[in-house]
């Protein structure tokens, strides 16, 4: 099997760092080719200029325990995990945030403003309510935003979507938790640059899949991704041994397996 990885970006998105493997929330999009000889996931993030994304890749608490944890986010910023955990498991890495009264999840201090912002969060314990503040705080104004929808399973993963945040400048982002709701694991907050008429959030077009894939047979499609400002698209990795290509300024990717890819 090998996995192919594309990582979308916003025109001017800096650093553009994801491992996400296209996994269902409204940044996210995957499409898979299988075949009698290959199989290759494609995966996209996208993100506005100005904005970025978190995955706690560089969370090292991995244990039951509650602590505090300082980490170097993919943003370049410190962020601060206090009354957090990381034995649970979301897209990778994620911390989990104790039901007590100052448990939260908090950036350092990051540019560019927010337009939109979202994040996966699961409830991994029992509990039947959630009300976790989301705060994004500027240097002129602050949204403020809360995490209402109960997820049915401790498995299930849903994801927080504030589409209108619109702070401007300088900011920190801030999740929180209380005594009263339950416990939360959170992965991949994103955010999209501030715009002055506030932008749309990046989507993706219908899944152009699955298609086959064989042994020296070309195959390919085209992505297609929409919003303001207008995302654009680019290879991130992939662990395949060659025979793919992709075009960012048409969303067209391209492979013909070679033999070393061959399996079923």
């Amino acid at each position: 099997m090998k996995p192919i990885y594309v990582h979308g970006r916003r025109m001017g998105e800096k650093g553009a760092d994801r491992r996400d493997g296209g996994r269902g929330d409204s940044m996210n999009w995957k499409r898979t080719a299988c075949g009698w000889v290959a199989c290759a996931t494609i995966g996209l993030t996208a993100s506005t200029a100005g904005g970025g994304m978190e995955t706690f890749a560089n969370y090292t608490n991995n244990t039951s325990s509650y602590a505090t944890n300082a980490i170097a986010g993919q943003d370049g910023s410190t962020w601060t995990l206090a009354a957090a955990r990381g034995d649970i498991a979301l897209n990778g890495k994620a911390p989990t945030i104790r039901n007590v009264a100052n448990a939260y999840i908090r950036s350092g201090t990051l540019t560019g403003g927010v337009g939109t912002l979202t994040f996966s969060y699961r409830k991994p314990f029992s509990g039947t309510a959630m009300n976790n503040q989301v705060l994004v705080i500027g240097s002129g104004n602050t949204f403020t935003g809360t995490v209402t929808q109960v997820p049915a399973t401790t498995n299930e993963v849903l994801v927080y979507t504030a589409a209108e945040v619109n702070v401007e400048g300088d900011f920190v982002l801030v999740i929180t938790n209380t005594a009263a709701t339950a416990r939360i694991t959170v992965d991949d907050v994103a955010w999209t640059g501030y715009s002055a008429g506030g932008g749309t959030p990046p989507t993706f077009g219908a899944n152009p899949g699955p298609l086959g894939a064989t042994v020296a047979v070309a195959t390919g499609f085209t992505v297609v991704a929409t919003g303001s400002p207008e995302p654009v698209l680019a290879l991130k990795e992939t662990t395949a041994s060659g025979g793919y290509g992709f075009t960012a300024g048409t969303g067209e990717l391209s492979y013909t397996p070679p033999s070393a890819d061959g399996g079923v």
